[in-house]
């Protein structure tokens, strides 16, 4: 520590602040500068399965702030809200009607990208911040009905029973969530019908067409309704899907540069539309990717329609038990669903895509090779025989530490190896006085 508090004072740091510098540049380098890094604790050890002798493959331990760091996952990035108009002003109203607060319920402006009145409400006392917060956190549940109620619909226009169709046929999808202008969340779902098997076996034997089943998911979306939890004072709102049901065929058949609203589109053109969705998320509210109240947003520079959207979301989780966890999800505001979801049998599963991303860094000489993804486990690689792998690992929290806390968690974890290394070589200078 004499070489690096001289190294400080030189610098003009105090010893906190470059202790805790090298903290945090050490876990922004071992996260690729993540944004909001996870932080964990414990090891991964080569068991003997016969003798039960053990080896350290890896432990936080070995970090120089004693915690293991690593990314979030999360891919979402900020950039400009969509929902522009491709042709006309925002609201054109040639009587130029008012609310009974008197604004004006009419635009006649052309919005542009990053145009900071793009999404707020004409009206802020005229809009229901309650059914909007209400909304956000009940769609998970209303998109678990809408899957159980297509299942039933196909049946029927079938003539078989659920049970049958179950044994016939397999709805696979994948659900991608994009927040709104406004800042409610709306669904971008690929979905498709595949044979028990799944999607490498035989077509599912039934008398569905693509029409079939684009029929069958408009009718329910609109049919589909779910009751909110009540609120403090009694209010229940019925929920249900919005008007823009939007079905389009997805055929490899289709010309995968038009940019035209068509019937049938091309699969690349679908992925590249989802991953621009799936690229958005709430910071492009002004939000911080952490909020702990409608305060803290104000003061990041959220904008008022944000603002109050988060305040409704704090006032409504004291209304019960069923809405007590809407604090955890300030940031999202009020939506607690994963920006991605999908079901198991649509593509590969998202931890086969884990185990091959582990698998190309530990070997990536094979980058060239076709190597089936789905084959790939977490027990047939780099595991010699008679031996077993044994990971421990304790969630800590998620983000950066401030320089005190760095600086803190250097210091103890060097003072931790100090003394590991003071003791090994105690008991080898032991060891080796009793082979005298």
């Amino acid at each position: 520590m004499d070489a690096i508090e001289g190294f400080g004072l030189e610098s003009g740091l105090s010893v906190v602040e470059l202790v805790g510098h090298a903290g945090r540049d050490s876990a922004s380098s071992r996260t690729n500068d993540c944004a909001r890094p996870v932080r964990l604790r414990g090891s991964t050890q080569l068991v003997d399965v016969d003798s039960g002798e053990t080896r350290v493959l890896y432990s936080s331990a070995q970090e120089l702030d004693g915690f293991a760091w690593v990314p979030c996952g999360n891919r979402r990035a900020s950039g400009p809200v969509h929902g522009i108009r491709q042709r006309g002003p925002c609201r054109a109203r040639r009587d130029k009607p008012v609310c009974s607060h008197g604004r004006p319920l009419w635009c006649n402006r052309r919005h542009r990208k990053g145009d900071p009145q793009l999404g707020d409400p004409l009206c802020g006392d005229c809009y229901d911040y309650t059914a909007h917060v209400v909304w956000q956190w009940h769609a998970p549940e209303l998109w678990r009905r809408t899957t159980i109620a297509l299942q039933r619909d196909l049946a029927r226009r079938c003539g078989i029973t659920v049970g049958q169709f179950k044994d016939r046929c397999t709805i696979a999808y994948a659900k991608v969530a994009e927040f709104q202008a406004r800042g409610v969340i709306h669904l971008h779902v690929p979905i498709r019908l595949d044979g028990p098997g799944g999607p490498d076996g035989d077509p599912p034997d039934l008398p569905l067409t693509t029409t079939d089943l684009e029929d069958a998911i408009r009718d329910t979306a609109a049919r589909v309704r779910l009751l909110s939890a009540p609120l403090a004072d009694g209010r229940v709102y019925r929920l249900r899907w919005g008007e823009q049901v939007d079905c389009r065929t997805i055929n490899e058949t289709a010309d995968r540069d038009s940019r035209q609203q068509v019937p049938v589109v091309h699969p690349e053109q679908v992925g590249s539309y989802l991953a621009k969705y799936l690229t958005k998320a709430t910071e492009a509210f002004g939000l911080p990717a952490t909020v702990r109240s409608a305060g803290h947003a104000r003061l990041a520079g959220a904008t008022d329609h944000t603002v109050r959207i988060i305040d409704t979301a704090q006032e409504i989780a004291g209304h019960g038990e069923a809405y007590s966890l809407l604090l955890s999800h300030l940031g999202t505001l009020g939506y607690r669903g994963h920006p991605i979801t999908k079901s198991r049998a649509y593509s590969v599963t998202f931890g086969q895509l884990r185990r091959a991303r582990r698998y190309w860094r530990r070997n990536p000489t094979d980058l060239a090779q076709d190597v089936d993804i789905r084959e790939l486990h977490d027990d047939d690689t780099d595991i010699p025989d008679g031996f077993q792998l044994i990971s421990s690992w304790m969630f800590l929290g998620q983000g950066y530490l401030d320089l005190d806390q760095a600086a803190a968690a250097v210091r103890s974890a060097t003072a931790s190896r100090t003394r590991r290394s003071r003791r090994t070589a105690t008991t080898t200078t032991t060891t080796r006085e009793a082979a005298r």
